[in-house]
């Protein structure tokens, strides 16, 4: 859009965020903004725009209700052995060492993403719900730009507490998140497999669905029996609600593996991202409280994971 007078305005491509800069105040090398929305970085438009470095537009329209504050996904499957913690915690991991700020929170009564992580929280989103803890206290910082909101046993309680609501569990996630959300670019939402009331509170809170698919045989009849159940609530929900269908344990010395993959891909176009590669290596990680992206040292893992967070960021210079 071209400048108008001394000012110009833009949209984010990704949330369609608008800005209005002032370009008295862009210097001359500036060619690209990241939104504070989304936290996506993109081009000034016109090929007569600054070049080179980045600025923060300060925005001059309120967006959308469902466009407001960070971006919002649940990685839900309602199978175990898929991947969906693991992708869960390592895709958080890899948007906060993007500098994106990132809040993970573990819906699932397993309460496995404290230990990925090597974290030992005193208590987490139960307490959070129930007002047993503050949000400073239920919080913990797990890495720099990654805060972690934990599950556990004391989820399972809360499943009384959601069908003793008036107005039904719906709002519960909603109304425990909203208020802490803001600071953050991403939330990510990892479900329990369980279909009960805190999963569909948690489906109404997102906005983006990834679902994580192993390539086995069974996985893909779970899948077909998973997406029926989504269908009331996604029709309700704003928008493409299933944004990501992820491939995982994918191994290509399998030929089983490479078939499934394919035909996803056949099915579901451009909503099958890159695969995740089989790797023990993750395991091993997760045993010791770390993720691929604290090691250090490059490995087909943390390229995958990288990959993933350039999709789900909208954003293909990460990592590069």
């Amino acid at each position: 859009m071209p400048p108008n007078g001394s000012h110009m305005r833009i949209t984010c491509p990704h949330c369609q965020k608008q800005y209005r800069l002032d370009l008295a105040k862009i210097r001359p090398t500036v060619k690209k903004v990241r939104c504070k929305a989304c936290g996506a970085t993109f081009s000034l438009p016109g090929e007569s725009a600054p070049r080179q470095a980045e600025i923060q537009a300060e925005p001059i329209l309120a967006a959308p209700a469902s466009r407001r504050g960070p971006r919002r996904f649940a990685l839900s499957f309602n199978k175990v052995g898929m991947g969906k913690t693991t992708t869960a915690v390592t895709l958080a991991a890899g948007l906060a060492t993007a500098g994106f700020k990132t809040l993970l929170v573990d819906a699932d009564p397993q309460g496995r993403a404290a230990s990925y992580l090597g974290v030992s929280p005193k208590g987490g989103l139960a307490e959070l719900i129930s007002g047993d803890l503050p949000p400073e206290a239920a919080l913990v910082k797990a890495r720099e730009n990654l805060w972690l909101l934990a599950g556990g046993n004391t989820l399972a309680g809360l499943r009384h507490f959601a069908d003793d609501k008036a107005s039904g569990s719906v709002p519960i996630i909603d109304e425990t998140i909203a208020p802490i959300e803001k600071e953050f670019a991403f939330v990510l939402v990892d479900t329990s497999p369980e279909w009960n009331p805190l999963t569909i509170s948690v489906l109404f809170y997102v906005r983006e669905l990834l679902i994580p698919v192993s390539m086995e045989v069974m996985s893909v009849q779970g899948f077909g029996e998973f997406l029926p159940l989504l269908e009331p609530v996604g029709r309700l929900v704003e928008g493409r609600w299933l944004k990501y269908i992820l491939p995982t344990f994918y191994d290509p010395r399998v030929r089983k593996s490479i078939d499934i993959y394919e035909k996803f891909m056949s099915i579901y176009g451009d909503l099958v991202c890159a695969p995740i590669h089989y790797s023990g290596q993750l395991q091993e990680n997760q045993a010791q409280g770390k993720t691929v992206f604290d090691l250090g040292v490059r490995s087909r893992s943390r390229e995958d994971y990288e990959e993933l967070a350039r999709k789900v960021a909208h954003d293909p210079t990460l990592f590069t």
